[in-house]
């Protein structure tokens, strides 16, 4: 396990965490 793979996983967890914001902010 890379360091490079750690910085994905923290990417695609702000990701979710602002595509539910806005899933939220819709409803």
């Amino acid at each position: 396990m890379g360091s490079k793979d750690f910085g994905i996983q923290i990417k695609d967890q702000l990701e979710l965490s602002v595509i539910r914001r806005r899933v939220l902010s819709v409803v």
